[in-house]
């Protein structure tokens, strides 16, 4: 009967629904895979030894406003292609309209990464199922709460404490990102090509990371002064797409993007481009987390994680040739010789020798990658610790509000989420 009255209705707005393919022109497509290493190698054998992480989270809201969030992660250490011992914790967090589950499942998982580790020999493998690369939004500060603030610190800290063990260590810390939305690559080949025809322009959109701030730059230059390659470069910049889409398009060989070496997130925001902020330590963001007693300890735990040397990042199909996955890497084991804090922007690496490096690291995940499978164990990891809506409602639920009802908290389920019970059931 509902479908009856909605489904009409549903085809009508579709039929009204502007859709813009993702066109990439044949120059474009030949530039991006010019970035690609064509490479399908694998490693004869599984690496010596090497840690996988992952994690997941359901909450209640009850009647008041009051939420409970659970959140549990689990570490895999294998010895070979051998499951060698598992690292599993759980965290139980209560409060007032409590926020930012996700950062508490993440400090979880780079703390179950960090306790696997300390049971592995130096110079082993450490994958976290997501990135490494830590982003703040300044809307996600404004009037933050003690509760959110200390979410994030916990989520910064964990992703620290995870960084200088495995610096000290030579630990080849990875992240994998199953769907990755950003455009970090394909803004640096853009602002490349636009520099190539407009040097001037090029230069003032060098420190842009936005496609749609480099699509307004465009913009403004064509109302001046018309030019066909600079439309070609608008085109592209407006495209609705992501770096791993374009790669998916642009190449069909097993292999990796050249590298690129990533700045500090906080000098793309729109006020330190404009500024012009040349680093970490001279943003106007770091100033206003100093100026603030309920923020400065983010300040703090920021400038120990600038201080390390940076994340790079590249794009890999698998041997099998399915997928293109985003690959987050410590760049300390790759003997970068930078601090983070002293880049002022993403690098683009064309050094063999780095590129070189990178190989070793794709082979080892092609070796972890059975066909149809990107990292394998992750996807292991994830079967084991995802926590299924059902099974939290019919399992923990009941058992976490009998506990907090025994404790004097009324306990109430909201009235939304009492309703959605029953509808369930009657299905």
């Amino acid at each position: 009967m509902a479908e009856d009255i909605f489904f009409l209705l549903f085809s009508k707005a579709l039929s009204n629904l502007k859709v813009t393919a993702v066109e990439i022109s044949e120059y474009l497509k030949n530039i991006y895979a010019s970035h690609w290493c064509t490479f399908r190698d694998k490693d004869e054998k599984y690496p010596s030894s090497f840690v996988v992480a992952d994690g997941s989270y359901q909450s209640t809201a009850f009647q008041g406003g009051v939420r409970v969030i659970y959140v549990r992660a689990i570490a895999n250490r294998y010895e070979g292609n051998v499951l060698a011992n598992y690292y599993p914790d759980v965290a139980v967090k209560l409060g007032f309209r409590l926020k930012r589950a996700s950062l508490y499942m993440k400090a979880l998982e780079l703390k179950c990464l960090r306790r696997a580790l300390n049971d592995c020999s130096d110079g082993s493998i450490a994958i976290h199922d997501g990135t490494i690369y830590p982003t703040i939004s300044p809307k996600s500060l404004a009037g933050v709460t003690e509760q959110e603030v200390d979410a994030i610190l916990e989520w910064l800290g964990s992703l620290y404490e995870l960084y200088k063990f495995a610096m000290d260590h030579g630990h080849v810390l990875l992240g994998v990102v199953k769907d990755s939305h950003v455009n970090y690559l394909r803004s640096r080949i853009l602002v490349r090509c636009i520099a190539d025809v407009d040097y001037k322009l090029g230069e003032a959109i060098s420190r842009e990371r936005s496609l749609k701030n480099i699509a307004s730059c465009l913009r403004e230059a064509l109302s001046a002064s018309p030019n066909d390659a600079l439309e070609e470069f608008l085109r592209e910049a407006e495209l609705m797409t992501s770096d791993e889409e374009v790669f998916e398009i642009c190449t069909s060989e097993p292999g990796f993007t050249k590298p690129l070496l990533l700045a500090p997130q906080p000098l793309y925001l729109s006020e330190e481009v404009k500024a012009g902020t040349r680093n970490w330590r001279e943003s106007r963001l770091r100033s206003r987390l100093e100026s603030s007693s309920l923020l400065k300890p983010v300040s703090g735990v920021l400038d120990r994680i600038y201080s390390l040397p940076p994340i790079l990042m590249f794009y890999w199909r698998p041997w099998h040739g399915y997928g293109v996955y985003r690959v987050d890497v410590a760049s300390w084991v790759l003997n970068v010789g930078l601090r983070s804090d002293e880049m002022e922007g993403d690098r683009l690496i064309d050094d063999l020798d780095l590129v070189e490096k990178c190989r070793k690291i794709v082979s080892a995940l092609n070796s972890l990658s059975p066909e149809p499978y990107a990292v394998k164990p992750l996807t292991d990891a994830d079967e084991l610790v995802r926590l299924r809506r059902s099974v939290y409602q019919e399992s923990y639920e009941p058992v976490l509000i009998d506990y907090l009802r025994g404790e004097g908290l009324r306990a109430h389920p909201t009235k939304r989420a009492r309703r959605e019970t029953v509808l369930r059931g009657l299905k």
